[in-house]
């Protein structure tokens, strides 16, 4: 009998042992697959350590670039009061700096800032549209797994030159998720952490400018009261954008001016817009990809192909 209790008693155990093990896979299995996207994305990145320096960019940004060689009061100055590589962003060039500081002129350790910056903005988009969807784990496991493997994401990962393109988006994101704790009344601390974020952001790559619209966007979309508290708390991130904007114009006046010269105001809007439209169709449809894209020509307008012509059509900022 108290074998046959025991026996009871143990069967009970290991039933409940493995009902507990069950629940906590269960509970916990969007954690695993979200774990199991960073692990295939770093196995996917990973041939890129290996990689060297390139002659495209890289030498301009490190090999050749020598105010990263030392972060002292000289080179800062000058990171912060110039533009380096036609760009101004002073954050992307310290994070190299910071590179050279511990590894020199290891092309591994550059590769590996990069893909340890992309593995965590693969977290950090989780966790925003986990937000955004009102915890739709499913969703945000999606937008997290697609974000992570595009093809398009390829170039700003495994190409030391667009460090900027990982870096800002670190900011980027954890801004606007800083901003969706501050709406729902998480405190007015995200509001400041949002703004510092931003901040960083925007010294890290001028496309970060765009940050003010995306709050009126999430402020639409959460349909937040229109008020002139709404409008007065995006004056601060409109400054940044317009100092960071100036700062671009004057960076690439020359660059710009050199290449656009043979193209007139028509030609330029055209391109703006085919830009716009292949970016969207290469991000559902991605073949065709290039780290280059060149002008199709120059002359006048009306030798551009047809498509630059029809693109406007399917364009809202042209309507």
């Amino acid at each position: 009998m108290k074998k046959e209790k025991k026996k009871i008693v143990q069967s009970s155990v290991v039933h409940k042992k493995q009902k507990d093990d069950a629940g906590f896979v269960k509970n916990h299995l969007h954690l695993l697959l979200l774990g199991s996207v960073v692990l295939i994305t770093f196995i996917i990145y990973a041939p890129a350590l290996r990689n060297q320096f390139t002659n495209w960019d890289d030498g301009t940004y490190v090999t050749q670039n020598p105010y990263i060689t030392s972060l002292s009061k000289t080179n800062l100055a000058y990171i912060f009061s110039n533009p380096i590589a036609a760009n101004y962003h002073p954050l992307t060039i310290i994070s190299l700096a910071l590179n050279y500081k511990f590894a020199g002129l290891s092309p591994f350790s550059y590769y590996l800032v990069n893909i340890l910056f992309h593995l965590f903005n693969i977290l950090l988009v989780y966790r925003l549209i986990l937000i955004i969807s009102g915890k739709n784990r499913t969703m945000a496991l999606f937008v997290a797994a697609l974000f992570a493997v595009h093809p398009m994401h390829v170039e700003s990962v495994a190409w030391i030159a667009e460090r900027k393109d990982v870096l800002y988006t670190f900011f980027f994101l954890g801004g606007l998720i800083s901003y969706l704790n501050f709406i729902g009344k998480k405190g007015r601390g995200f509001y400041i952490l949002c703004m510092a974020l931003y901040l960083l952001s925007a010294l890290s790559k001028p496309s970060a400018v765009v940050f003010p619209i995306i709050l009126f966007l999430i402020d639409y979309f959460r349909k937040r009261k229109i008020d002139v508290g709404m409008f007065a708390e995006k004056v601060p991130f409109f400054a940044i954008s317009i100092w960071i904007g100036l700062q671009t114009i004057h960076s690439q006046t020359q660059m710009v001016a050199g290449d656009m010269e043979n193209f007139n105001i028509i030609q330029k809007l055209l391109f703006a817009s085919y830009g716009f439209c292949a970016y969207i169709i290469k991000l559902i449809v991605p073949i065709g990809l290039s780290a280059f894209y060149p002008f199709p020509g120059t002359g006048d307008s009306h030798l551009l192909p047809l498509i630059f012509w029809l693109t406007p059509l399917m364009n809202p900022k042209f309507k």
